[in-house]
């Protein structure tokens, strides 16, 4: 097997030197036989591995559109993606444990279309079964490894602050908690709920640690939610089930469900045109995933089909490819790289509209009600205050190494333009604030979608 991709190089940046010691730290724990020259030798082929991981997910990014995220199919068709693999045998020894039997004509859906026929295609002729194994093993000693031996942990520690800035490790127990909170999120969301919503507050748990250790109790939970999950495939979707547990402080929208679920950030005591301006715009932004480049090709049942004129989808393009190159020509001040227009489309489509639509809610609610100033505020107005809350759900101060990861990874832009761009964009924050028009918060060219 080749490695020519494999190059010495004479200086190693600090994240790379904590990853590279952690792996050997790891292998050394769980393997003390090994010679330094085969704990080298693991390393080589896991980092190669990775790396060409990393190139097919690179790639893939830049694919576009839900043929190739979204694509049916039956269990037969998969040998026509890649004949490698006997598929039914193999997803039919995954369902044996909850005795559901598979057909050829088995209906499954590829998320990621590309990434599997790439990913497929490298690790049956380009790696051996002795890498991919490390690799596997490695990965879940590099997830789990730090809870339980303490050296393991500093370790992961040093990876963190080299590669996003960490200033201070999570606790132990912090840790644990986030743990039991995904395997058994609602237990651990009744716990929340009884503490801080219920009338009388219930006896803390005492012994978390009774029956067996911590990390094989995770195990079998998650072992054990597998096979429930595993026991559906038969059975009819429940639309109205509860995708995550009540303490998740998350927002997002399901394009098959066609419903989002949004963090809570509502607050009782303030007048509304303050929460449309925070937690409106969260909902606003969810409700917009429904009709952006991926979310406008699902129907009101969450069922992925065509519903709009080609009129429609070539107009709704053209103001898409705006949002592209507006987002895209941003250089960041502080690390003077640009953003990726194309990656993060979605979500800035997404920023602008729900932006929109909260403030045209606070609009149609200010012309029947009488608007109050806030209290120690009075100098700023109504629609001032609003963009201000608005403002103020993505206020933050990112590390320079986090925001580097962010801009590299994530498909939301930094949370600055999250404020920025979509405020520059609307005229009537323009008119709220008397923004000049050579002033930094008001665009030229302003890109509107919904």
């Amino acid at each position: 097997m080749k490695r020519s991709s494999r190059k010495k190089n004479k200086r190693v940046n600090p994240k790379d030197l904590a990853y590279l010691t952690l792996m050997a730290s790891c292998i050394k724990a769980f393997n003390p036989k090994l010679s330094f020259k085969q704990v080298k030798r693991v390393i080589l082929d896991i980092v190669w591995f990775e790396s060409n991981v990393t190139k097919i997910l690179e790639a893939a990014e830049n694919k576009t559109g839900t043929d190739l995220h979204f694509y049916r199919m039956t269990i037969a068709d998969l040998r026509n993606v890649s004949e490698h693999v006997d598929w039914l045998q193999m997803l039919q020894r995954l369902f044996d444990s909850v005795n559901v039997t598979l057909t050829p004509e088995e209906p499954v859906v590829l998320n990621e279309l590309y990434y599997f026929q790439t990913i497929v295609e490298f690790i049956m002729k380009n790696t051996s079964r002795h890498t991919t194994y490390n690799y596997m093993i490695w990965r879940l000693i590099r997830n789990l490894g730090p809870l339980a031996l303490p050296k393991l942990r500093e370790l992961s520690f040093r990876i963190s602050q080299a590669s996003r800035g960490v200033k201070k490790d999570i606790p132990l127990s912090t840790r644990c908690v986030y743990y039991i909170g995904d395997v058994m999120d609602f237990p651990a969301g009744r716990l929340y709920v009884e503490r801080y919503f219920g009338k009388d507050a219930k006896k803390d748990v005492t012994d978390a640690k009774r029956g067996q250790p911590f990390i094989l109790s995770y195990i079998s939970f998650r072992k054990q939610w597998s096979k429930i999950n595993l026991m559906t495939l038969h059975k009819k979707y429940n639309r109205y089930e509860w995708s995550s547990g009540p303490a998740v402080v998350n927002a997002y929208y399901y394009p098959q469900v066609n419903g989002i679920s949004a963090k809570p950030t509502l607050y009782i005591y303030v007048f509304l045109y303050i929460n449309l301006g925070g937690i409106g715009a969260v909902i606003g932004h969810e409700v917009t995933h429904a009709f952006d480049d991926t979310g406008s090709q699902f129907d009101s049942n969450g069922n992925m089909q065509n519903w709009w004129t080609n009129k429609t989808r070539e107009k709704f393009l053209r103001k898409m490819t705006c949002f592209k190159e507006q987002y895209g020509n941003i250089t960041d001040e502080r690390l003077k790289v640009k953003l990726n227009g194309k990656k993060t489309v979605g979500e800035n489509i997404a920023d602008n509209g729900g932006i929109h639509q909260a403030y045209h809610a606070y609009r149609a609610w200010a012309r029947k009600h009488k608007v109050e100033s806030l209290p120690g505020l009075e100098n700023f107005t109504a629609d001032q205050l609003f963009f201000i809350s608005v403002a103020l759900t993505w206020c933050n101060n990112p590390r320079p190494r986090r925001l580097q990861h962010q801009i590299n990874s994530d498909v939301h832009a930094p949370s600055r333009y999250r404020v920025n761009v979509p405020l520059s964009n609307m005229e009537e924050f323009s008119r709220a604030f008397k923004c000049a028009k050579d002033s930094p918060m008001y665009s030229k060219r302003k890109c509107v979608l919904w």
